[in-house]
């Protein structure tokens, strides 16, 4: 009897449950999560977007012509400057034109890691104050939870082997 009840079960046709799941696929499919009307909407934004881009565009090249156009007459006029010479601007006053800039300061620290107070390396790099200053702070901050800390001293300085807190 066993027999005869699979028999009879293999019979049952099974292929109603795929084409509905294949019609609410469609269906998702076919519904778009924005409406034609914002799509359209978004589309002529776009479009509004790369005209005035193209324009920028146009602008900036014509604007570049009219400077070329300029410095072609100068030459060909052959106007010379007050000093004498013929309008070339040399190294030396486009040196002298710019500003200044200030010396950077000099690396004369050292940083030291310490695990629990006892000293455990120096990095092997040498740092401006402000930049020890920054590093001690965050690695300090950072490691506070392993008991680590960092600590800042001159070049010619030994670092001490404990530190106190």
């Amino acid at each position: 009897m066993a027999r005869k009840r699979k028999a009879a079960d293999s019979t049952k046709p099974k292929a109603k449950a795929r084409p509905r799941a294949k019609k609410k696929k469609e269906e998702e499919q076919s519904e778009l999560p924005y409406s034609d009307d914002f799509l359209d909407d978004v589309r002529d934004e776009l479009d509004d977007l790369e005209e005035e881009l193209d324009d920028d565009v146009d602008d900036v090249e014509e604007e570049e012509d009219v400077d070329d156009s300029q410095d072609d007459t100068d030459e060909e006029r052959g106007e010379e400057t007050a000093d004498g010479s013929d309008g070339d601007v040399s190294e030396e006053t486009t040196e002298a034109a710019e500003p200044e800039a200030e010396p950077e300061p000099e690396a004369t620290q050292k940083v030291h890691i310490y695990q629990l107070g006892k000293f455990l390396r120096t990095i092997d790099r040498v740092f401006t104050e402000d930049e020890a200053d920054a590093f001690v702070k965050m690695y300090s901050e950072a490691n506070i939870h392993f008991g680590r800390k960092a600590f800042a001293t001159e070049l010619a300085d030994e670092p001490p082997q404990f530190l106190y807190q």
